[in-house]
């Protein structure tokens, strides 16, 4: 299938697809609750309001008293793995999913999600696929309760929830690691597209999942359908995006910061500059001090520049002097460390050459070195954003 690349672990803060934290847990609503019941559920919602505060070791201390209580409580031990998750203890907030499964297999689909980001290869692609066994049944549970339901005054209650957009969302999951853990491995191009296809078709409506048919279909160099998939992919949010900047929710998929970046990275190795352009102008609009954002506008600039005549060849070059000039300086400014970044960034700087009222430079002599992105597995950027990627050589398509 190719070249084997790393797949980060960087999205243990969080469950697959728009899962909440506590991967929504806890039990269909039957008869009245225990005054134990009432105090593990006080624990819990305390927990949830530090956590809504980023006060992780305080909603810690609240789930372990829940626990006390209350040893078999899903949620209690689901909220306590995500809360050690955040605090970057990994192994001590995977023994409490784990116990979750022990405690409840066939019930609550978050703890699998988050185990599945734990683990790497084939027991992580287990994982994701015995949460999507449970997302299955947890959504036939609320089509059934829903249907019994009609007509009353008291609609059911189910805290157990999976939407099809968590379903898809772990079906890309699995897709992402035949393209990265297990892209060595015999049937893995069959394999991803597989799941590839199934996350499509669990919710048409999910970007992740057409931008990650983009990514397979690179590999297989399939370009026209996979410029095909990733302008459908960017389609389902960047007109939202651009016109209600100031309304859009939180867990859109497609709006994370660090999501965009992989985005452009995508459009420009698929030559889309001007999409990719516009995606990164989003960026620029939350900060105008992140570096790698001018380096990817000032390049993808300078490739496009090779495209055009005459003065549309112009302006693309006056765009990424000045593209990358800002790079160079918010570079320094604010103390960027990626050398290689750095490096390419001065190389396209002296083919740019200068500007009408700068002084000429000797003519630099070449073409533009491109850069292929790694972007299989980057769906989930590190917060530092100093990873520079290289190419995602070609996956081969198993007979």
């Amino acid at each position: 299938m190719g070249k084997k690349k790393a797949r980060s672990n960087s999205r243990e803060s969080a469950p697959v697809g728009n899962t909440l934290p506590f991967g929504q847990a806890g039990t269909v609503a039957v008869g009245s609750k225990e005054k134990s019941k009432c105090d593990v559920e006080q624990l819990l919602s305390q927990a949830e309001k530090c956590i809504d505060q980023f006060q992780f070791e305080l909603a810690h201390k609240f789930c372990l008293r829940a626990i006390e209580r209350e040893p078999d409580n899903l949620k209690a031990l689901e909220t306590a793995g995500h809360v050690l998750m955040e605090l970057k203890q990994h192994d001590a907030g995977k023994q409490f999913f784990l116990k979750a499964v022990e405690f409840q297999p066939d019930l609550g689909h978050a703890k699998y999600m988050y185990l599945g980001q734990t683990e790497q290869g084939e027991s992580s692609v287990r994982y994701f696929l015995k949460g999507i066994e449970v997302m299955l049944k947890e959504k036939e549970l609320n089509n059934e309760l829903s249907k019994a339901a009609e007509g009353s005054t008291t609609p059911a209650e189910v805290e157990y929830y999976a939407s099809e957009r968590d379903i898809s969302s772990a079906y890309c999951a699995i897709a992402e690691i035949y393209m990265t853990d297990l892209c060595l491995e015999e049937g893995a191009a069959d394999k991803c597209q597989e799941n590839v296809e199934k996350a499509v078709a669990a919710d048409p409506q999910n970007p992740e999942a057409y931008q990650l048919k983009a990514q397979f279909l690179m590999n297989i160099e399939k370009i026209e359908e996979a410029k095909e998939m990733i302008e459908k992919s960017v389609s389902l949010w960047l007109p939202q995006l651009q016109e209600n900047d100031d309304d859009i929710p939180e867990n859109m998929p497609g709006v994370s910061y660090d999501t965009r970046i992989v985005t452009s990275k995508i459009l420009i190795e698929l030559e889309l500059y001007e999409t990719a352009n516009e995606v990164l102008f989003t960026l620029l609009d939350e900060t105008d001090e992140d570096p790698h954002v001018w380096y990817l506008m000032g390049y993808a600039a300078l490739l496009e520049s090779s495209k055009r005549k005459g003065d549309e060849a112009e302006d693309c070059l006056t765009n990424a002097r000045e593209y990358l000039q800002s790079a160079l300086k918010t570079y320094h400014k604010v103390e960027f460390d990626d050398a290689e970044m750095l490096k390419h960034i001065q190389e396209m700087i002296e083919k740019v050459g200068p500007g009408e009222d700068e002084e000429a430079a000797p003519e630099a002599a070449g073409n533009v070195s491109e850069v292929d992105f790694e972007t299989d597995g980057e769906n989930e950027q590190t917060s530092d954003k100093t990873e520079n990627t290289e190419a995602a050589k070609p996956m081969e398509q198993d007979d």
